[in-house]
């Protein structure tokens, strides 16, 4: 099954696995059918990712961010890990903020205009 970003995450979806904060406090059990309001709530918790399940999907419906050359990912992810390098990185913000700025990063290479940042 796959773990999908939050931003990734769409109302119907549902959850193979319970959702729980960073704390070990259960915020979402197991089967559960996503609403526009457990996505914010996972968001506003910094929940970063969840493993949904996947009934009839093909494979040009992958989010965009599974098109990525992983090179070039790897390549920008190095470059802002050494920018938050006196940074927490386990915090659920910096995780987000580093995520983004990768994405970014990756955005401005040649060929990767197609990349969203979201």
């Amino acid at each position: 099954m796959p773990i999908l970003k939050t931003h990734d995450l769409k109302p119907g979806m549902t959850l193979v696995q319970g959702v729980q904060n960073h704390a070990g406090r259960k915020l979402l059990p197991e089967g559960t059918l996503l609403t526009e309001k457990h996505i914010l709530n996972l968001k506003a918790w910094g929940i970063t990712e969840a493993d949904i399940k996947v009934k009839g999907v093909g494979f040009d419906s992958t989010p965009e961010a599974v098109k990525i050359d992983p090179k070039k990912l790897a390549e920008a992810e190095k470059e802002v890990e050494a920018l938050f390098c006196f940074s927490n990185q386990d915090h659920p913000v910096v995780i987000e903020l580093m995520r983004l700025s990768s994405l970014n990063r990756l955005k401005k290479m040649p060929g990767m205009g197609h990349v969203n940042v979201k």
